[in-house]
């Protein structure tokens, strides 16, 4: 039990793979180097083709996982969110497409696309929302923080589920320009829900994103580890592990 007896005057929440969950067997398979990945491609593509369709699968797949790693990288070494729209600006400009107003509404197409995709690859189960409902009837402020390139997406789950009316404050990563963990990000939420570090406790599965960085901001640090793997060495001295969502409160 977690929460009874702590001065805690707020939750903060991860989204994805924290209250939304990710189930990337979901997505279509597709084959590359002899074996079979998960990829929103073979749904993306067929909405690419209609507009260019000289540029086979193959050379579509591999701009696309070529960007998608720079963008990772970036992503990695800056901190800086970089949205999904530049994701899609960058694929096409390597397949040689030019920009105008043309090509980015047919840009647009397939990024919807794309991002229809992954929300179909999307749970969550009824007792996360009512996790939150109790911890609002118990009078604590919720806030969410979400790394996520594509903010109408990650707002429409929320409201999908059911999860929007239940945050006090919500924040994704694209409207922010920073990631997770960088400190900036964490201390906006804290801001915006009128706390003190100390009094707020931040709930997320990545370790790096969300453990360490919620810890070095002075949150208390809750990490949902629902396969139970190992807790790294560099491990904060707030931290609480739990398996599920429940035993927050149970």
């Amino acid at each position: 039990m977690l929460l009874p007896g702590n001065d805690y005057r707020a939750i903060l929440f991860d989204l994805f793979d924290t209250l939304v969950l990710f189930h990337p067997q979901k997505l279509p398979t597709v084959m590359r180097h002899g074996r079979q990945v998960r990829s929103t491609a073979p749904i993306s593509f067929p909405v690419f083709h209609r507009y260019y369709p000289a540029i086979p699968f193959a050379r579509y797949q591999e701009a696309l996982i070529a960007v998608s790693r720079e963008i990772a990288q970036e992503k990695e070494e800056t901190l800086r969110e970089i949205p999904s729209t530049e994701r899609f600006r960058r694929l096409f400009a390597r397949l040689g497409i030019p920009e105008n107003r043309e090509t980015v509404r047919q840009r647009e197409a397939v990024l919807s696309t794309h991002m229809h995709t992954l929300q179909q690859a999307t749970g969550c189960p009824t007792c996360h929302r009512d996790l939150l409902a109790q911890l609002r009837a118990r009078g604590y402020r919720l806030g969410l923080l979400s790394n996520f390139d594509h903010a109408p997406t990650a707002r429409q789950l929320l409201h999908r589920y059911g999860l929007a009316p239940l945050f006090d404050v919500i924040a994704i990563s694209v409207e922010l320009g920073w990631r997770k963990p960088k400190a900036e990000t964490f201390l906006h939420v804290v801001e915006a829900l009128g706390i003190r570090p100390e009094e707020g406790v931040f709930v997320g599965d990545n370790w790096k994103e969300d453990i360490l960085g919620a810890a070095a901001v002075g949150l208390t640090p809750v990490w949902i580890n629902r396969k139970g793997q190992p807790v790294p060495a560099e491990r904060p001295a707030s931290l609480h592990v739990i398996r599920s969502l429940g035993e927050l409160l149970s």
